[in-house]
């Protein structure tokens, strides 16, 4: 090589050495955090995104084991990770265009940021209240109770041990956790109860204690569910009986007429006939009144037309008193007490 070219190839490594210089330099002035300190800082960004990004959409959107193990890559994160992804956590909370993520954001952030009451919920469910104990042990309102008196931020924690992945030994247990969903009452627990219902392996307990639920809050997202166990005749009849009587919690005209189409049916099981009876009580909706009015004439059974006499009674009005009266002179003793009560209802509020 000439000399010449020797200098010129020497210039361009100097020039090129001197703008890294430069470029590091500038680089520290402008953020002075920066530096290798700084570079690790966002690679661990990175990956509580990644971590966030594989994980998360698989606990949202599974149960079970393959939800326990995304929630567990995600609860194991430490330090900066950890606050990235309760930052992030706390983004998707609010998301309420997807009740899933939703959901399971306010589990993982719960277990990050309210641990002493998320561990709490599973030892009062069996029933590991302060004070002694009676014989049997503490009832399932005793132990509902107590959850509910931990505030609405256990809601996500109960509806992760009855429906991400259930956590109870016993129906007990189980009924004392739906039974502190009506207590807390947050509507976050609609969804997850339907899915629940329409998943052919839940147990009939947990149907039952869904149904409750749903009953509860009477939101149109769980009324298509409840009027369809209600009315298949191949549910068993404990199944079958809870969602007749949950029907009695929505305030929505397909819930009134699948409760007079059940009360009405001679084909349907009495027991059926006799809890849509005690549900229509129960709604007092006054778009049923005829039908009421004409179920108990057609009625021999004594308990249906009870119910339906205590159900005109709230919804009747002055034109039905004759009928009413005509009841309470018929000789049956039960009967026409309540037909006397009915009455004394109406005057009371006409």
């Amino acid at each position: 090589m000439s000399t010449r070219h020797f200098f010129k190839h020497i210039g361009l490594i100097t020039i090129l050495i001197w703008l890294t210089l430069i470029y590091a330099e500038t680089a520290s002035c402008k953020s002075p955090e920066r530096g290798l300190s700084g570079i690790k800082e966002e690679t661990h960004i990175m990956a509580t995104n990644n971590t966030l990004n594989i994980f998360f959409p698989i606990a949202a959107k599974q149960r079970f084991r393959s939800y326990l193990e995304a929630k567990t890559e995600i609860l194991a994160l430490e330090g900066e990770d950890r606050k990235q992804a309760l930052t992030q956590l706390k983004i998707t909370r609010g998301d309420v265009s997807d009740w899933e993520r939703q959901l399971t954001a306010r589990i993982l952030e719960g277990w990050l940021e309210r641990l002493p009451a998320f561990a709490q919920c599973g030892g009062l469910a069996r029933g590991d209240l302060p004070g002694v104990p009676p014989l049997g042990g503490f009832n399932i309102q005793k132990r509902a109770g107590a959850i509910a008196r931990l505030g609405k931020e256990v809601v996500p924690r109960v509806l992760e041990m009855v429906y991400k992945n259930p956590e109870y030994a016993n129906e007990i247990e189980e009924a004392s956790l739906y039974a502190s969903l009506v207590y807390l009452n947050d509507d976050l627990a609609v969804m997850p109860m339907v899915i629940l219902l329409e998943d052919q392996k839940t147990g009939l307990s947990a149907k039952v204690g869904a149904l409750n639920v749903l009953s509860h809050f009477g939101d149109d997202r769980g009324i298509e569910t409840a009027v369809r166990i209600a009315n298949n005749p191949y549910e068993k009849p404990m199944l079958r009986e809870a969602a007749i009587r949950s029907l009695s919690g929505f305030n929505h005209p397909e819930a009134a007429t699948a409760l007079v189409q059940i009360l009405t049916n001679s084909a349907k099981p009495l027991t059926d006939r006799q809890v849509a009876s005690s549900s229509l009580l129960m709604m007092g909706n006054p778009a049923t009144r005829k039908s009421v009015i004409g179920a108990i004439s057609g009625t021999e059974d004594q308990m249906i037309k009870l119910n339906l006499v205590g159900a005109l009674g709230r919804i009747g009005i002055k034109d039905d008193i004759p009928l009413l009266q005509d009841l309470a002179n018929s000789g049956e003793p039960e009967i026409a007490l309540a037909a006397k009560d009915a009455i004394e209802e109406i005057e009371a509020r006409e």
